[in-house]
């Protein structure tokens, strides 16, 4: 017996009995549901846990691609996660140097980056399970402002001597 599924777009499609909308086998085991119930909620915690952060955070695995960025890293790189999330992180900002974190495995702490106009110092860091590399983050802070200020400062002082 199956069911017949209807899309978006009004095409249909037949699932075997048994099956779920995608045609793959229903879990019916209660270890595994409750395992994989369980893993969803612990990784919506995390993704509200990196969106709630302000500055904004952008993590790759080991071969570069972005797998991870909070809602403030979508407004510097102007795209919706959806439409980054696996694509290699130097295809999204030119100017990214994460992925040298890969290469030498060590932090890079307070680097000036410059992104859409505006002034960023990152933090870099690989990401480790045990001692493999399994990818890297950054952890960006606007410093904008600060270095509007400090140019403003120096023409001032410039002025008074």
């Amino acid at each position: 017996m199956s069911r017949t599924i209807v899309g978006a777009g009004g095409q249909t499609r037949h699932v075997p009995a048994g099956k779920d909308t995608f045609g793959c086998p229903r879990i019916k085991n209660p270890d595994i549901k409750k395992t994989m119930t369980q893993t969803l909620k612990i990784s919506r915690e995390l993704t509200a846990l990196i969106d709630s952060m302000y500055n904004p955070v952008l993590v790759i695995d080991k071969s570069g691609c972005l797998i991870a960025c909070n809602i403030s890293a979508e407004k510097i790189i102007a795209h919706p996660r959806e439409a980054v999330l696996g694509r290699p992180l130097i295809s999204i900002l030119d100017k990214s140097r994460l992925h040298n974190i890969l290469k030498t495995g060590k932090t890079e702490s307070v680097q000036k980056i410059a992104i859409g106009g505006k002034t960023f110092i990152s933090n870099r860091t690989p990401v480790k399970i045990g001692e493999e590399i399994v990818g890297a983050m950054a952890v960006l802070q606007d410093i904008s402002e600060l270095e509007h200020i400090s140019s403003e400062l120096s023409a001032t002082r410039s002025l008074s001597q």
